[in-house]
């Protein structure tokens, strides 16, 4: 399994950060949101929108939470 960080890009340009290539050929595309402890909202862009409901099947959305001690 290959592991590609996705650069180049606007920030959020392409709805995804990381393509994982699968044995069988398709596609996991990855994007990474993060937000520090105790927010009570995590901001989603159009593009991370419209790229999950184009290709649902391959769409992962992934949430960090960091904390004031540096641990996530």
């Amino acid at each position: 399994m290959e592991n590609l960080p996705v650069g180049g890009q606007e920030d959020g340009e392409l709805g995804y950060d990381i393509e994982i290539g699968l044995p069988d050929g398709r596609l996991r595309l990855i994007r990474g949101k993060g937000w520090t402890g105790g927010a009570s909202t995590i901001t989603i862009t159009r593009s991370e929108i419209l790229h999950s409901l184009n290709m649902p099947e391959a769409s992962i959305l992934s949430f960090v939470e960091f904390f004031e001690n540096g641990d996530h």
